[in-house]
């Protein structure tokens, strides 16, 4: 333990809002301090005014003056404080107070004295007292400093008065005579009115100086054979701390002063006290632990080993830090005959052993806690607090502290992280050097679990954890076990392993503590219960890096970041699943192996068969990192902590036995009871058995919304559900519990199945309006904005979603649907090729690369995709995909992939569909209406076959047919998209143009904003000729989706026959440029330029 010297610790410090001025002494008595003038050096500082708003505060710091005169032989210290008390609550400040340590510290009270009304009672001469006490404030930690405190409460404070006090000390220290140092001033970074600093020395003095930049310095003047230099300030405030910083930028701007000018200087100073401290009598009793050691092994290691075991393990800590004891060492025959000592004694008595052993080693100075920027500072003794040994063994540094508790093994010891220190060498001192941990090649922590799940997914799993500690947390953590009372311990277990399963109940929890190792083996075993929230469990106990974005608010924003080091974390984590019940999915299982932040990063997860298993690890390589990779490390972090591996359980997971009776059996008549059991009938279908039990839940409490939201739910659910009945009992239940989300949630759902939007929307808007970022509720909404093909809002709400929700495959399939259908096609195809890299072989994700290079117009690369897609799966969906993405007269190449596609699936509407158009396009109008017959009677309410059926008839020349699918296709109808198709549809083929002009209206009068329709009623006015109306519904169209082809081009025809070319080249451009097909099409259509 070390103490800074001299004035090094002077200042004042808040001891219940008074402020105490702490002085560096050693105690001999309890005597009070001495009184008499202000000395004849100090220059006296006026008080400033008070600030217009000192009554409003408790207290204003009006004056803090330190002054500092070095002399040859001695060091004084001046300190004087003036404290305005303006509310009641200030007048607890209202405490002179001042540490001392009177062995090398005469302490001298100048002044105490209040200002009243601008007249000052002097309370020293009064005649009152101060209380001087002696209190060990550190006992808890075996320090021992004998540090006097006098307290002086000045009688008759009042509210409105200013008090001012001054004190001073006059050091002479016999054991570094004509050595100060000093470092302030203490008000620099407090709210002070006016602070003064004063330095003073003999011009001939060698000193060393730091000064922080940015400050008014005075420029130094010598006068009378003294230099001086000063510093005053108004109105300073508290410096802003800077969050996660180095320690060198949280090392406030402090002048530095001192008399050594050179670190080999210090090491000089202070190597032949450990030199002499480490000699042992020839009558020592040590003698024979030294022998004992010899005589067990010629090996240095275990020499070595042998001698740091007898320093930590037989000699306790203590620190006597009064008067010289604050540098000088005991010597190692004293430490070792009252088997105690501090980090001083036994670094000597460490040093006596090694040497008799023939082992090489030195003392070396550090600081723990600041080392960092201790080369960028001056030479001090006081920036020490600890010192320990340097061995060295065949050329390796083994770094030796005799107050660790017990380290077994040099192989085990690590370099300590203080980043600078001295080594005490007499003669040849190298000054500085550097003392930096390695990253660590083992964990350091390993975590170990298994998760038995197989019983059923509701049901308690079984568990068994494993948690491996290393190093000094293994051993601090067996202290603490190995100290507590069982009790004690069986919480301390039951607590630690509770942190990292929050919901387990644990059975049975052991430890084990391998001391040759070094190593604590935590083990425990019980059982859990894990939620599956949309049927998705992630696994959270996987290492992470921890968060290294500061986030800074004030400070130096541009300082870099410290990250843990070093540390290194690495789990495991395996899942046992239902073997009974299909096939389960991991999402987010590939290999990361990434560097960000700091940190070396992997994580890996596989399925094989019902068992998931799964890794992770991370390491810190460097100790700090600069503020830009910090703030993308965390948002990589983020990034992949949003998409830990997750399992997704099969479609239709059916309830086990085990689920069953979890679910059923705990005390079977209350409510949670009651509605388990109604979830996991509800999950098996059982819609009547499920409406029963949910009847008892709502009998017991009929106040439980959620029974009630579940049983709308369960009756949506049944065939041929009664809506408008349904519809009475959500109102109901609304009128009970008109803010009850999951019943609002409900009532929306009913809504949009009913096509409802208007009603659904308001109630998805009214939700998120309270649950901002709840992301089902945005992906809800989505999908009701897509229904009325209001693709833009739609889109807004899924990417919202995307953000705090883990997606799936099938999530970002619909994402890349929404981007086609805005015409965000570069966002579109980054999202495709991310797909691609993610799942190279995947056929659906190949598929959709063809169906984007179809639609620019690139076909070789389309085809190939096609090509690759069907070679790994036979798919009738590609098959169809190719073939409507063909050139319009590729009749060939599309009849080849459709008849592909139907001897894969011979039933499937859409190929046949497909196959209905080409034949008519061939002009096989019967073979057309033949496989169109077929589908009818198959699907008859699918308003899109009827409608193709209506318009192929309508250009046969069969109008009353014509008319009759028309209007079943109206009927079929439910949703806006479906009506702007059947628009488009009959727009296109140029035939019952009055029918289409309703279908678009009866989408635009949903959602007025919609592209599809805007143009598709632009193409019937465009074919009525009426050219200024359609030109404006291209503009509409356009200005909502700039680059959709079909009013492109439709705008370009319009542009050519009003004669203006220019335009008309520039849309057409622009159309090819998204629809290589865009004119052929328009052709068919009997629409050119």
């Amino acid at each position: 333990m070390w103490r800074r010297a001299g004035g090094s610790t002077t200042g004042l410090l808040l001891l219940l809002l008074g402020f105490l001025i702490s002085v560096t002494a050693s105690a001999a008595e309890l005597a009070e301090p001495a009184r008499g003038p202000v000395p004849s050096w100090v220059v006296p500082q006026k008080l400033p005014p008070l600030p217009k708003d000192a009554g409003e505060r408790p207290v204003t710091i009006l004056l803090m003056d330190q002054q500092t005169r070095v002399q040859p032989d001695r060091t004084f210290h001046y300190t004087e404080v003036a404290l305005h008390i303006g509310t009641a609550q200030g007048l607890g400040a209202g405490t002179a107070a001042m540490q001392w340590l009177p062995e090398i510290q005469k302490a001298t009270a100048h002044k105490i004295t209040i200002l009243r009304n601008e007249k000052p009672i002097d309370i020293l001469a009064g005649g009152q007292r101060f209380n001087v006490s002696k209190r060990e404030t550190n006992m808890e930690a075996a320090v021992l400093d004998g540090v006097l405190t006098a307290s002086l409460f000045p009688e008759g404070l009042q509210v409105g008065d200013t008090l001012i006090f001054a004190f001073s000390t006059e050091e002479e220290d016999p054991l570094l005579p004509g050595r100060m140092e000093f470092m302030g001033p203490v008000w620099l970074g407090l709210s002070v009115e006016r602070g003064h600093l004063r330095v003073s020395w003999p011009a001939d003095q060698r000193i060393s100086m730091g000064m922080p930049l940015g400050l008014p310095w005075a420029k130094a003047v010598t006068r009378e054979g003294m230099t001086s230099i000063e510093l005053t300030m108004e109105k300073t405030e508290p410096l802003p701390s800077t969050d996660m910083a180095p320690a060198r930028f949280l090392f406030k701007p402090q002048f530095q002063f001192g008399t050594f000018t050179s670190w080999q200087e210090i090491a000089k100073k202070l190597a032949p006290l450990y030199q002499q401290a480490s000699q042992l009598p020839p009558d020592s009793d040590l003698w024979a632990e030294i022998n004992r050691i010899k005589a067990a092994s010629n090996d240095p290691v275990k020499r070595t080993e042998a001698a740091l075991a007898l320093v930590q393990q037989q000699i306790r800590y203590v620190a006597l830090v009064m008067g010289t004891g604050r540098v000088l060492p005991a010597d190692a025959q004293l430490t070792w005959s009252r088997r105690f000592g501090d980090c001083k004694g036994k670094t000597a008595l460490l040093l006596a052993l090694l040497r008799e052993l023939g082992v090489t080693a030195e003392p070396v100075v550090v600081q723990t806690r600041m080392g960092d920027g201790l080369d960028q500072r001056i030479p001090m003794l006081s920036w020490f607090d600890h010192v320990l040994v340097r061995a060295t063994i065949a050329g390796k540094s083994y770094w030796l502290d005799g107050t660790r508790p017990a380290d077994t093994s040099l192989a085990l010891l690590r370099t300590p992280d203080f980043r600078w220190g001295l080594p005490l060498v007499a003669d040849g001192s190298p000054g500085l050097m550097a003392i930096e941990a390695s990253p660590l090649t083992v964990p350091d922590e390993e975590l170990s679990l298994t998760l038995d799940m197989s019983a059923g997914l509701r049901a308690p799993a079984k568990l068994s954890g494993e948690k491996l500690l290393r190093g000094d947390r293994a051993f601090l953590f067996n202290l603490m076990l190995t100290s507590a009372a069982s009790n004690a311990r069986e919480q301390m277990l039951r607590s630690y392993w509770g942190d990292i399963l929050r919901t387990a109940e644990f059975k049975e929890l052991t430890f084990r503590f391998d001391p040759a190792a070094g190593e604590l083996l935590l083990k425990a075993e019980g059982t859990a219960t894990f939620k599956w929230p949309e049927d998705r469990f992630r696994l959270t106990g996987l290492a992470s890096p921890l968060d290294t974005d500061p986030e800074r608010e004030q400070g130096d924003k541009e300082a870099p970041v410290t990250i843990p080091y070093p540390t290194y974390v690495l789990t495991r984590q395996k899942v046992l699943l239902p073997a009974q019940v299909g096939a389960f999915r991991l999402e987010n299982g590939e290999e990361v192996n990434e560097t960000f932040g700091g940190h070396a990063f992997t994580r890996k997860a596989m399925l094989d068969g019902n068992v998931v298993s799964a890794e992770a690890s991370y390491r810190s390589l460097v100790r700090e990192i600069p503020i830009e990779e910090a703030v993308a490390g965390a948002k990589r972090r983020k990034s992949l902590n949003d998409k830990k591996p997750q399992i997704v359980s099969p479609e239709f997971y059916w309830v086990t036995p085990e689920d069953k009776k979890a679910l059923t059996t705990r005390e079977e008549k209350t409510v949670p009871a009651l509605f388990g059991r109604a979830v996991a009938l509800q999950s098996e279908g059982k819609w009547q058995e499920a409406l029963a039990v949910l009847d008892e839940v709502i009998a017991l409490n009929p106040n439980v919304a959620a029974a009630k939201a579940l049983r709308a739910s369960v009756r949506m659910q049944m065939p041929n559900a009664d809506y408008p009945a349904i519809q009475q009992e959500l109102d109901k239940a609304s009128q009970q519990h008109p803010d009850d989300p999951l019943l609002l949630r409900i009532q929306s759902d009913l809504f949009c199945s009913q096509n409802r939007f208007s009603e659904c929307l308001a109630i998805l808007n009214r939700l998120i309006e309270k649950r901002v970022n709840q992301p089902d509720l945005l992906a809800a909404r989505s999908r009701a904005y897509e229904k009325i093909g209001d693709s833009f809002h739609a889109l807004e709400d899924f990417e919202n979603a995307r953000k705090s929700m883990p997606f799936t495959k099938d999530d970002r399939l619909r994402l890349i649907a929404l981007y086609e259908r805005t015409g965000q096609y570069d966002v579109m195809a980054r999202e495709i090729e991310a797909l691609i890299q993610e799942g190279p072989g995947d056929a659906e994700v190949l598929r959709l690369q063809g169906n984007f290079y179809a639609q620019q117009g690139r076909w070789e690369e389309a085809d190939r995709a096609y090509t690759t897609s069907l070679a790994r799966e036979k798919s009738s969906g590609t098959y169809l995909a190719r073939a409507v993405r063909r050139a319009p007269d590729d009749l060939t190449g599309r009849r080849a992939d459709l008849e592909a596609g139907l001897a894969v699936a011979p039933d499937e509407p859409n190929l046949l569909y497909g196959m209905a158009r080409l034949l008519a396009d061939s002009k096989d109008t019967t073979g057309a209406l033949a496989i169109l017959d077929r589908l009818v009677e198959k699907h008859p309410d699918n308003a899109a076959i009827r409608a193709r059926r209506g318009v192929i008839r309508a250009q046969s020349g069969d109008r009353d047919g014509a008319d009759k699918d028309f209007i079943a296709a109206r009927m079929a109808a439910k949703l806006p998209v479906t009506f702007v198709a059947l628009c488009e549809m009959k727009a296109k083929a140029g035939v019952a143009l009055e029918s289409a002009v309703a279908d678009c209206d009866r989408a635009l009068a949903v959602f007025a904003e919609q592209p599809e329709a805007l143009a598709a009623q632009a193409l019937i006015l465009l074919r009525l000729d009426r050219l200024d109306e359609a030109l404006a519904g291209y503009d509409h169209a356009l200005r909502l989706k700039p680059n959709f082809s079909d009013a492109l081009w439709g705008r370009a025809i319009i542009w050519a026959r009003k004669g203006d070319k220019a335009k008309s080249a520039a849309d057409q451009a622009a159309a090819r440029k998204w629809s290589t097909h865009i004119e052929a099409e328009f052709t068919r259509a009997g629409l050119t330029l």
